[in-house]
């Protein structure tokens, strides 16, 4: 059992971010997609290692110091693009969907007055998921081969904000509406069933597809089949918000209120709640039904499991500071032992290989942000840039329940793809693992690998 001790951090008084910590405290809140019509490009990248020590990437070659990207100058013409990556889903600021192939981007999905939202694809890439709407709100959901060749449409009462595949790529669980409520797409008979409600609805598939661990306001943390809810294991708590499976399908993560923390009425009812209380995250053994503490700690926290179930990475943050903005941490979950990869974090993934971590951290003044990939060895930090609203208002602040289902990741670890407000709008960005330049590949706002 670890305890851990929060420093002071510094709430960044950055609009954007500002922003972020808004959403993520109202995280029951529906997602909307906005754009954007700021313009600037991303600088170019500097390379630095170190042993435990991040360093900062070199100013860009043209100018004596990085400035905010509200300062740099406005080009019209977009840079170059680079071959695009094999195995990447990007979404247009237009609503329209396009996959790359061959080093080239096709149009798979949308046009016109329908756009495209959320793509996800499949495990291992066999075929890319979305929801569309159209102009008078009507929904679908849509599930393509990567070249578009083959289509399936469901049709759903609601338009879909999120959507996360089962490991077998059988089932598709979306949510939406409100209250937030979890539906079911089965390919196997072509159906849609439209499982429980709740808000804040956040979950995450069993390895064997067979179960899902949810948590839901007022209903708390559950194990049971996608469609239908399982017995509570433990009570909802807003210290943390996506539960994660391990890889093997042996235990589940989640955070618990000890009893210590709670002030109970005569007949066991909750009726107050301690000031900041100890918390636990735990690993709940599904066998067994019994939950063993991995760490203690005050505030809130975001966790993922690496894909080889070896290591946890976590950040915790006071309960009084900004949500999602304290250190990224890593443990064995063997050994327990613990290494600080980098602070002030806002946003983080592991690589598929489980070697690195991609990390959102940001600038000094608060001006921009940065990613960085890193581990305990070696942590490189790239240019600062501006995410594209997409990015920041529907994805960042719910960033761990995305690491479930979804990476910007490439397949092979090789590096990460990013949004960033560029020349022309909301861009696609390539940035390569070793801390080589990164390459332009499209206007977009998000842009998604295909997973293993």
């Amino acid at each position: 059992m670890v305890l851990i001790s929060v420093p002071p951090l510094r709430l960044i008084a950055a609009p954007g971010l500002l922003s972020i910590a808004l959403l993520a405290a109202a995280c029951g809140s529906s997602q909307t997609s906005v754009g954007t019509t700021s313009s600037t490009r991303p600088p170019e990248v500097g390379r630095a290692t170190s042993t435990t020590t991040t360093l900062a990437a070199d100013p860009s070659p043209t100018t004596s110091q990085a400035q905010p990207p509200r300062e740099q100058t406005t080009v019209t013409q977009p840079p170059t693009p680079i071959a695009t990556p094999d195995g990447l889903a990007i979404l247009g600021v237009d609503g329209v969907l396009r996959t790359s192939s061959d080093g080239t981007l096709i149009e798979v999905g949308a046009g016109g007055d329908v756009f495209a939202v959320q793509p996800t694809w499949a495990p291992g890439g066999s075929v890319l998921a979305w929801g569309e709407v159209d102009s008078s709100g009507v929904g679908q959901i849509v599930i393509a081969a990567p070249d578009a060749t083959s289509v399936e449409r469901y049709d759903v009462p609601f338009v879909p904000f999120y959507l996360h595949w089962s490991p077998d790529s059988t089932k598709l669980a979306f949510l939406g509406g409100n209250p937030v409520t979890l539906g079911i797409a089965d390919r196997t008979d072509e159906t849609v069933d439209i499982a429980a409600a709740g808000t804040p609805y956040y979950f995450d598939w069993a390895p064997d597809s067979a179960r899902l661990v949810t948590h839901v306001g007022e209903v708390g943390i559950a194990i049971g089949a996608p469609d239908e809810r399982g017995p509570r294991i433990a009570p909802a708590t807003r210290s943390f918000l996506a539960p994660d499976w391990t890889p093997d399908g042996s235990a589940v993560l989640y955070v618990v209120e000890p009893e210590s923390g709670i002030v109970a009425s005569a007949d066991g009812l909750p009726i107050a709640q301690v000031e900041d209380p100890l918390l636990e995250l735990v690993s709940y053994d599904v066998e067994s039904e019994e939950p063993s503490t991995l760490i203690e700690f005050r505030g809130r926290i975001s966790f993922e499991v690496s894909p080889d179930g070896a290591s946890l990475a976590f950040s915790v943050t006071g309960a009084d500071r900004t949500p999602n903005f304290g250190s990224l941490v890593t443990m064995d979950l063997e050994s327990r032992i613990q290494t600080t990869v980098q602070n002030g974090v806002i946003a983080f993934e592991w690589a598929p290989d489980s070697t690195r971590l991609a990390f959102l951290t940001t600038t000094e003044d608060g001006t921009a942000v940065q990613w960085g990939i890193g581990n305990q060895d070696e942590v490189l930090v790239f240019g600062p840039i501006v995410p594209s609203a997409t990015y920041t208002i529907s994805y960042l602040p719910f960033f761990d329940q995305f690491a479930r289902s979804m990476t910007r990741w490439a397949p092979d670890s090789s590096g990460i793809v990013y949004s960033a407000v560029g020349q022309t709008g909301d861009e696609i960005w390539w940035q390569p693992a070793d801390g080589s330049k990164p390459g332009f590949i499209a206007a977009g706002s998000i842009g998604t690998f295909a997973t293993r």
